[in-house]
């Protein structure tokens, strides 16, 4: 189960990396991308209603030179978190959330990854 999950982070990542940084990487020297996920918690709905109703999000990335390793630029992202409708009200909130809070929680992460490369 764990290999499973690693293989579909790592793919759903991926993608959502691509789709939003390569209009931004427009040069000429390769370089490959480092994302090392830190924090990645969607609270299970047992947890929502008894424990803790937050969504966490946290990830370092580096972009590297291809040829040497060499670190061009690196991003110590902060933890985003995502509150979710927790308690009673869990079973309501589940209806009308989207089927998978984890590609949101990507999503949004790497858009202010995005938003941080363009004004740096």
């Amino acid at each position: 189960m764990g290999a499973h999950f690693k293989q579909v982070l790592t793919a759903r990542l991926k993608d959502e990396f691509i789709g939003l940084t390569a209009p931004v990487f427009a040069g000429n020297q390769p370089a490959t991308a480092v994302v090392r996920v830190k924090t990645f918690d969607i609270p299970s709905v047992a947890r929502r209603v008894f424990v803790d109703n937050t969504a966490k999000f946290q990830a370092d990335i580096e972009i590297r030179d291809k040829a040497t390793g060499r670190v061009i630029l690196r991003y110590d992202g902060r933890l985003q978190t995502k509150p979710l409708i927790g308690g009673v009200a869990t079973g309501i909130a589940l209806a009308f959330e989207g089927p998978d809070l984890g590609y949101s929680m990507i999503t949004d992460y790497l858009s202010t990854y995005r938003n941080w490369l363009l004004r740096n």
